[in-house]
């Protein structure tokens, strides 16, 4: 299941013309890693251990399986609500913040719920569908401009 999840999101991230292979070979390996274990710390193990491996658990056993699929699914835009980009400077802009974080994250949140209560385990979502597609195969060029590798 991992491996056909992570070779579908890797096609589809090394398609795009922001992939890592618009980068030069040492900024490939060099920041391909320090993107990795960035990534895996600061976000990937963060999230998977909340959202996925304590509070789905806790879904499930509180509400039938679909509310906990739902809940699950919903829990992942909750703790995106105060990304960089999102505005809380008037009520206008604080409900369209809202209203965007959860337009754009709710549905990879569907995805890992999917995966963690199909196959009933957290770890499943996070190497097959975040820490090398997209962290690696796209937000590599991003740790290559912020840390200046040449």
């Amino acid at each position: 299941m991992i491996l056909v999840v992570l070779a579908i999101g890797c096609f589809m991230d090394l398609t795009l013309g922001t992939s890592i292979l618009a980068l030069n070979r040492h900024q490939q390996w060099v920041g391909g890693l320090l993107s990795f274990v960035v990534h895996l710390f600061g976000t990937d193990l963060p999230v998977m251990i909340f959202i996925y491996a304590i509070l789905m658990p806790r879904y499930a056993r509180l509400c039938s399986p679909a509310t906990a699929f739902l809940l699950g699914a919903a829990s992942y835009p909750a703790v995106h609500v105060f990304e960089s980009w999102t505005r809380y400077d008037s009520v206008s802009h604080g409900v369209l913040s809202v209203i965007v974080v959860f337009l754009f994250f709710f549905p990879p949140g569907v995805m890992k719920s999917f995966l963690t209560m199909r196959t009933g385990n957290a770890w499943v979502h996070m190497w097959g569908f975040h820490a090398i597609s997209p962290h690696v195969t796209v937000d590599t060029r991003l740790i290559v401009n912020d840390f200046d590798i040449r």
